[in-house]
C-alpha cells in the first residue's frame, strides 16, 4: 500500500469516527429532548388538576374565613346585647375580689 492509500484509509476512519460521535451526540440530544417533552407533557397534564386543587383550597379557606367572621360577629353582637341588657359594672366592681 502506498502512503496515499494509507492516508485515505486513516482519513476515512477518522471521518467515520466523527460521524459516529456526531450520531451519538444527536442521539443524546434527541433523548434529552424526548425526556424534556415527557416532563412538559406531565406538567401540562397535571396543571389542570393542580389548579383545581388550588382553587378548591382557596374557596374552602374563603368559606372558612367567612364562617369565622360570621361567628365572631354573632358573638360580638351577643356580648353587646348582654352588656346592654345587664347592669354594666364599673372597673372597680369588675376587679373587686380578683386580688
Amino acid at each position: 500500500m502506498t502512503f496515499k492509500t494509507l492516508a485515505s484509509i486513516a482519513l476515512a476512519a477518522a471521518s467515520l469516527a466523527g460521524f459516529q460521535a456526531s450520531a451519538a451526540d444527536m442521539s443524546n440530544v434527541e433523548a434529552s429532548r424526548g425526556e424534556h417533552l415527557r416532563h412538559t407533557h406531565q406538567s401540562v397534564v397535571a396543571a389542570p388538576a393542580a389548579t383545581t386543587v388550588a382553587a378548591n383550597d382557596f374557596l374552602q379557606e374563603a368559606e372558612r374565613g367567612e364562617y369565622l367572621r360570621s361567628v365572631g360577629s354573632s358573638q360580638a353582637h351577643q356580648a353587646a346585647r348582654h352588656l346592654a341588657a345587664s347592669d354594666a359594672m364599673s372597673p372597680a366592681e369588675a376587679t373587686r375580689g380578683s386580688l
